[in-house]
């Protein structure tokens, strides 16, 4: 009887610790066959040409600290769904902090706001087939906040890298980038305004700028049950270019019941090139976590995917996502 007290105490302890903590494993596995001509002169063909979602794989959690405090930690990378190698370099996300009624503030690397702004306003969601192109830095390694507030959502980034090469001088850099976003939604109404200023520079002794670039938005979604409608207008200013980036998206998504429908058309103007891009599909939910999608789409008078001078890109595919 002493050794079943024991160990109902055990197991109680243990449902304790288990209720004050969680940690969740996750990810999207996207692949998709198609096809992707770059102005007219290379065509590829096969698996993993284009998808609606970068696959990845995640892990995060949080501790219960009490008063409303959590400790939180998140951390994901990407991988190519066709052959399972994972992308080299940095991670899609890598950050730890903590979070409570004030919001949540997070050390390490992260989403910008207006990234962030992007992807809400963009009926793809900034897919390799959406309209949306000029979506400035994505992220940043540095510290995060957002917060929000009876529909007033406010986030902010800074983030901060430097270099220093002990033998030569010349190869020190740092680089420091800014972020701010604020946001107001209610009911079936969302807008929102981003903007981010990113600077790479040698040090300050030698005074001599790298690149310095500004980028704004606005962006807005309104619901109407039968269609649900995304609008954003983007603009980018490097100061070494003569003149700024601008593009306008709108698009829609239509749902019919486990189909839905979504089509998107942009207007880019920039220095040395203007045009439309559009983007339509269609995709079909066989659960709450697996799709079939289908795409069409073309980048018109600019190839800004490999910053390559005018021309256009199309692409065209058909592939399965599942979230897990």
């Amino acid at each position: 009887m002493k050794k079943s007290l024991i160990a109902l105490a055990a197991l109680a302890a243990v449902g304790a610790a288990s209720a004050q903590s969680s940690v969740t494993l996750y990810g999207i596995a996207d692949i998709s066959a198609g096809v992707s001509e770059v102005d007219g002169v290379s065509r590829d063909t096969g698996f993993n040409k284009a998808n609606l979602q970068q696959s990845r794989v995640g892990i995060k959690g949080s501790e219960d600290l009490g008063n409303g405090l959590k400790a939180v930690f998140n951390y994901e990378h990407g991988f190519n769904s066709a052959n399972g190698e994972f992308a080299g370099g940095e991670a899609r996300r890598a950050v730890v902090g903590l979070q409570g009624g004030f919001g949540s503030v997070l050390l390490g690397r992260d989403k910008l706001p207006l990234y962030r702004l992007t992807e809400d306003t963009s009926a793809d969601s900034i897919s390799d087939f959406s309209t949306t192109n000029l979506v400035g830095e994505k992220r940043t390694n540095g510290i995060h906040y957002a917060g929000n507030f009876a529909g007033v959502g406010v986030s902010a980034a800074v983030g901060y890298d430097r270099h220093d090469d002990i033998q030569v001088g010349a190869n020190d850099k740092q680089s420091t980038t800014y972020g701010l976003g604020l946001s107001y939604s209610t009911g079936p109404f969302m807008v929102g305004i981003a903007g981010e200023t990113a600077e790479v520079e040698n040090p300050p002794y030698t005074g001599a700028k790298t690149k310095d670039v500004t980028n704004y938005g606005i962006g807005g979604t309104y619901d109407f049950t039968a269609a649900k409608v995304y609008a954003n207008y983007l603009v980018s200013d490097d100061d070494f270019a003569a003149g700024k980036d601008k593009e306008a998206n709108v698009g829609v998504k239509v749902p019919f019941g486990a189909a839905s429908l979504v089509a998107e058309v942009g207007y880019n103007d920039g220095e040395g090139y203007d045009g439309i891009d559009y983007n339509v599909g269609a995709n079909y939910a066989f659960s709450k976590r697996t799709d079939a999608y289908v795409r069409y789409a073309r980048i018109n008078d600019y190839d800004l995917d490999n910053n390559a001078g005018s021309g256009h890109d199309t692409k065209y595919a058909v592939g399965l996502r599942h979230k897990f």
